[in-house]
């Protein structure tokens, strides 16, 4: 069950990476059956199944419906369920935290923080009306990020959920950008790609992880 269903999550995802590049309506099924299929897949084989991760993964499910909408109609809503979205992803790492952190964790928790604060510098005055949530929209995305940085690293998947939250972050900053600030070649294609793939390492680290995961 755990194969067959990593394999059609990949099948979906080249589904809805061709499906952008021929502007197909074969999308409306594409690209919201990644996160079914990845929701199925953590209930299926997790051994925790937390309320959060599940919750975080319908949330991202109803904003990819918003995102569907012809000429950017759901843009607004989306961007409010992806804040959620976000928020309750920090949520779900703060649960794991550690308390004494490393100066390398630290370092990259820095990093994050800094292409966050130069996304909203870039983001906010070009957004027009959303720049309030586009603003919103970046913070929760960066505190997410390194909330998941200060995870217990100890914890099998750690990697997984960092480089996912990442990609995570990414696919949200440069939706803004391509929106408000300038277009790049097969911007579609890089976004959703970053963001299939993202909640896809946050899924399996955290699957990963449930062997030895104490549910604070």
């Amino acid at each position: 069950m755990k194969w067959t269903l990593l394999i059609l999550f990949f099948v979906a995802l080249i589904g809805e990476l061709i499906g952008i590049q021929m502007d197909s309506l074969s999308r409306w099924v594409t690209k919201p059956l990644l996160v079914v299929i990845l929701l199925i897949y953590y209930v299926v084989v997790s051994r925790m199944k937390h309320p959060l991760m599940m919750l975080a993964l319908v949330s991202a499910l109803l904003g990819d419906l918003f995102m569907l909408l012809p000429d950017g109609a759901g843009l607004s809503i989306s961007l409010v369920v992806f804040t959620l979205t976000s928020v309750i992803f920090a949520a779900l790492f703060n649960k794991h935290r550690e308390n004494a952190q490393s100066s390398a964790k630290m370092g990259l928790a820095g990093v994050l923080l800094l292409i966050g604060i130069g996304s909203a510098y870039t983001l906010i005055p070009k957004a027009d009306g959303l720049n309030i949530l586009i603003g919103l929209h970046t913070v929760a995305a960066t505190i997410m990020a390194i909330f998941a940085t200060l995870r217990v690293n100890k914890l099998p998947g750690y990697q997984m959920v960092v480089g996912g939250s990442v990609l995570f972050m990414l696919s949200g900053i440069l939706v803004g950008y391509t929106r408000f600030v300038a277009p790049i070649p097969m911007e579609g294609v890089l976004i959703t790609a970053l963001y299939g793939l993202g909640l896809f390492f946050i899924v399996e680290g955290y699957i990963k992880g449930d062997a030895v995961l104490v549910d604070l």
